[in-house]
C-alpha cells in the first residue's frame, strides 16, 4: 500500500519555511511504503555494489556512478520523524504524523491494531543497518503494548484502542480490515528476526484465539 501523503499548495515550493509540503502522512503506511522501500533498495544497489567489485577484471575500468548510501541516509531520516508517533503514555502510536512538525493539533489518540502493530519488521531493520536501536526498540514495545492488553480469556484484539490511555475503542475482533496485518507481523517478525523469540510465542496464542472464537464453518468472523 502507498502512503497517505496530504499535499498543500506548497508542494511546488519546497523552499519555504510556513508550508507543510505534503509531509502529514499516515505512520503505518509511510513505514511500509516508505521506510522500507527505501531500506530494501539500499540493500539491493548494496548488494549488487559488492558483485560488480567481485567481477571487476579490469583495473582501467571507470564507474559511471557510485552508490554512497544516500538510501540508507533518507530512511534514517524518514525514521527519525516518524519515532515522533511514539511519543505516547502507552508507546502504542498515533495513527498520523506531520514530518516537519510532529503530531498535527488536535489528532486523535485512537490507533487501529493494524496501524500501530504493523511497523516491526522496518523499524528493527533499519535499527539494525544504522546500528540505532530506539526504531526497533519504538515498534517492538507497540506491538507488546497492544499483546498485554489482549483479552486475557480468549486471547483477542478489539480494533481500535487510545494509545494514551491503552483502552479500547472498538471491541470488535477480527481478523480482517483494522486487524490483518498484525497477526501477520508477529509471524513475519519471528521469521525475520528470530532472537525475538516472543513473537512467535505471541502469534501462536492468537492464532489459537482466533481458531478457537473466530471460525465460523471454512470463514473467520468478527466477534464481539
Amino acid at each position: 500500500s502507498k502512503a497517505r501523503v496530504v499535499s498543500d499548495d506548497d508542494i511546488e515550493s519546497p523552499t519555504k519555511d510556513d508550508g507543510d509540503v505534503g509531509s502529514t502522512v499516515d505512520g503505518p503506511q509511510a513505514a511500509e511504503s516508505g521506510v522500507l522501500d527505501v531500506v530494501e533498495r539500499h540493500e539491493c544497489v548494496s548488494e549488487n555494489k559488492k558483485k560488480k567489485g567481485k567481477n571487476t577484471t579490469s583495473s582501467t575500468t571507470t564507474p559511471t556512478w557510485e552508490y554512497d548510501g544516500f538510501l540508507l541516509e533518507l530512511a534514517h531520516d524518514v525514521g527519525k520523524r516518524l519515532l515522533l508517533a511514539f511519543d505516547t503514555e502507552t508507546g502504542i502510536p498515533y495513527g498520523t504524523v506531520n514530518l516537519l512538525h510532529g503530531i498535527p493539533p488536535g489528532e486523535t489518540p485512537v490507533a487501529s491494531l493494524a496501524g500501530a502493530g504493523t511497523l516491526s519488521l522496518e523499524f528493527e531493520l533499519l535499527s539494525r543497518l544504522t546500528g540505532e536501536q530506539s526504531f526497533g526498540k519504538a515498534a517492538k514495545l507497540a506491538t507488546r503494548a497492544l499483546w498485554i492488553r489482549r483479552s486475557p480469556e480468549m486471547n483477542l484484539f478489539g480494533k481500535h484502542i487510545d494509545a494514551h490511555s491503552g483502552k479500547w475503542k472498538e471491541y470488535l475482533s477480527g481478523v480482517g480490515s483494522n486487524s490483518d496485518s498484525f497477526y501477520e507481523y508477529l509471524v513475519k517478525h519471528y521469521l525475520l528476526f528470530p532472537d525475538d523469540a516472543d513473537f512467535w510465542k505471541m502469534f501462536l496464542t492468537v492464532y489459537s484465539g482466533v481458531h478457537e472464537h473466530s471460525r465460523l464453518g471454512e470463514w473467520y468472523v468478527d466477534v464481539d
